[in-house]
């Protein structure tokens, strides 16, 4: 079943990640056993697929990780990162990146607060990326967050 909403802000995209995240973090169970490193690989190898022109798609991450449409851009891929770090306790937060050659915000990643190591980002959107690196922007915000506590 496909839910349509608009999404017409940044605020109101980071909450429905959320929701998406916090509401189907069961999706991920088949997952919950992968360490962090694992995950992120997992995640990474995902292939990336644009949202249509003009358009934002935030999905559940049962449709990213369907394996009849296995896909999805960097919203959806931080959601399931999300699902996963609800599932295992951990504090997550989805961020909005923007870079210094365009005006509005292209990229969202997890982070995810580990315990012995902090705030770690989780940019699983392209296979080249590695667990932790951090691409300088102009603009990081923060979109939405969850703690377990």
């Amino acid at each position: 079943m496909l839910t349509v909403r608009p999404l017409d802000s940044l605020e109101q995209t980071g909450a429905e990640m959320l929701r998406l995240a916090v509401t189907y973090a069961h999706d991920m169970l088949p997952h919950i056993d992968k360490g962090p490193e694992d995950l992120f690989v997992f995640m990474r190898e995902i292939p990336y697929r644009e949202d249509p022109v003009d358009q934002e798609w935030v999905q559940r991450p049962s449709k990213t990780l369907d394996h009849d449409s296995l896909h999805g851009d960097c919203d959806d891929k931080a959601i399931c990162v999300g699902a996963w770090a609800a599932l295992r306790g951990y504090p997550f937060r989805f961020v909005a990146l923007r870079n210094f050659h365009r005006s509005v915000v292209h990229h969202v990643v997890a982070d995810v607060h580990f315990p012995k190591s902090g705030w770690t980002r989780m940019d699983v959107t392209y296979p080249q990326n590695t667990m932790g690196s951090r691409v300088p922007y102009a603009e990081e915000l923060i979109l939405a967050e969850w703690n377990p506590s």
